[in-house]
């Protein structure tokens, strides 16, 4: 029965690995039919054997591609309840089997991110990408090859999250490093034509979009050479595409020396796909044409012509006013003993710029919150009450700055859930709760229930009165102080 087992086992293995290449040729469907018999499979042996946790973690590994595939077929709700799928049964390997996943959680993180990132979830979308790569580095610690192969690549999907709502400084840091660094890993066996051209592709998005030309062409030619030498008819249509950017790539230079190559790239990418070649152009105005990012940088270059000395940061290191390009993650910046002090300068600086400079004060604002949630990430004992009606306080003035313009209502949506659970967790330390302990102080009931009402009466307003609602019934379990 045993070897029976490792035969289903491995033919259940055979089945996932089809359903990815069938993917990578754009079969889609026959994918998701793959998938989905190697998902049964999977059932099928963990109900026969419970004590093998194999089966179960093959499931994981199908459920984490799945969401991946709904990705990219722009099904998010699908990819969302794929993705929680995986987790929760990372969650059954380590409580029931005592199985350390968290290579997969990893995975499904940075799945998740690029999900939240696409539905407009931009802040949870950072910090969940924090969380995956330091979840990586933990799980794949000595494991060099290994840890190359899966986190360069999850670095360049990281540059992308932080393009969209972080520091674009440690976009292209982390850009530079995972494209770089898978490239230097094609000697390595599972070295892969796909996964390269998906990190040089994204690394030169976000690289040329920050004014950095001579790196982004330089991914580009990686790209470029990755996908002539496979010789696959397949890449056909990712050649022409990835030609069609280097040609406005080289445009953009404004080099005349570069006119003639240019012209020679666009004219041999329409030749192979026109249709690749226009979405490519098409891509490269509208990333153009779109507001970018501030740097935190510049924003505490704004902070310091416009606000008093008293208001301002004081003390940051440079990983905060000029990040090396080992920073790559909000993270990166600092201990995990200091995040809290750095937040509170921040959050202190955001709340009195953002009147008077809107981005420049949300970009204070989300790294501020950025280092508070990374902290509490980290030691659940935090945040302290002060710090964390600070916190709930701050991200209240940043849903209120973002009501302001139509594109940033989910963005306001995302804190604001975020928020509701920083308060629930405060909510124990605070009287006049039910569950409230007896340390906290009397008038921060009145600061979180006026931090909910607030919430609620800017969701009103953005048409979400369902989503309002439970701000309202979490007020309502706050007792009066009056």
């Amino acid at each position: 029965m045993r070897r029976t087992s490792e035969l289903a086992g491995f033919r259940c293995g055979a089945m996932t690995e089809q359903a990815r290449e069938l993917v990578k040729r754009g079969q889609n469907d026959k994918a998701l039919a793959r998938y989905y018999k190697s998902l049964k499979l999977a059932q099928q042996l963990a109900k026969k054997d419970p004590a093998d946790f194999r089966p179960v973690h093959q499931q994981g590994i199908i459920w984490r591609d799945l969401g991946g595939m709904y990705l990219i077929a722009a099904d998010y709700q699908r990819a969302i309840e794929a993705l929680d799928e995986c987790e929760q049964i990372c969650d059954e390997l380590k409580g029931r089997y005592g199985v350390d996943s968290g290579r997969l959680l990893a995975g499904v993180r940075v799945e998740r991110s690029m999900v939240l990132v696409q539905v407009g979830h931009g802040a949870s979308a950072v910090l969940t990408m924090d969380a995956a790569l330091n979840d990586y580095q933990v799980a794949l610690a000595g494991q060099s090859k290994e840890m190359s192969l899966v986190l360069f690549p999850a670095l360049v999907s990281n540059a992308v999250v932080l393009h969209v709502r972080g520091d674009p400084h440690l976009a292209v840091a982390s850009a530079n490093r995972g494209w770089r660094g898978y490239l230097a890993c094609r000697d390595a066996q599972n070295w892969d034509v796909g996964a390269m051209e998906q990190a040089g592709m994204g690394a030169s998005h976000v690289l040329a979009i920050s004014g950095r030309l001579a790196d982004a062409l330089e991914a580009d030619k990686a790209v470029i050479e990755a996908l002539e030498a496979s010789g696959s008819p397949a890449h056909r249509q990712r050649l022409a595409a990835a030609l069609a950017t280097t040609a406005l790539h080289l445009q953009a230079t404004g080099r005349e020396d570069y006119r003639e190559e240019a012209a020679a790239c666009l004219a041999r990418s329409h030749a192979l796909d026109t249709t690749a070649a226009g979405d490519a152009a098409a891509e490269w105005e509208s990333a153009k044409s779109a507001e970018q990012p501030v740097t935190l940088a510049a924003a505490l270059d704004t902070a310091a012509k416009l606000l008093h000395r008293e208001q301002l940061p004081t003390g940051l290191p440079a990983t905060f006013t000029s990040p090396p390009d080992t920073v790559v993650s909000p993270s990166g910046r600092c201990s995990l003993e200091l995040a809290p002090r750095y937040a509170a300068q921040l959050a202190s600086a955001a709340t009195a710029l953002l009147p008077v400079a809107r981005r420049e004060g949300l970009r204070l604002a989300l790294e501020a919150h950025y280092l508070f949630a990374i902290a509490f990430r980290y030691d659940p004992k935090a945040p302290q009450l002060d710090s964390g009606l600070r916190w709930a306080r701050l991200v209240v003035e940043c849903c209120r700055i973002l009501t302001v313009a139509p594109d940033d209502l989910p963005l306001q949506a995302d804190l604001a859930l975020q928020n509701l659970g920083l308060i629930e967790k405060l909510l124990p330390m605070v009287p006049g709760h039910s569950s409230a302990t007896s340390t906290g102080h009397v008038v921060a009931s009145d600061v979180l229930r006026g931090c909910l009402t607030q919430h609620a009466d800017l969701l009103i307003e953005a048409s979400q009165p369902d989503l309002a609602r439970r701000f309202t019934q979490t007020a309502a379990t706050i007792g009066s102080t009056q």
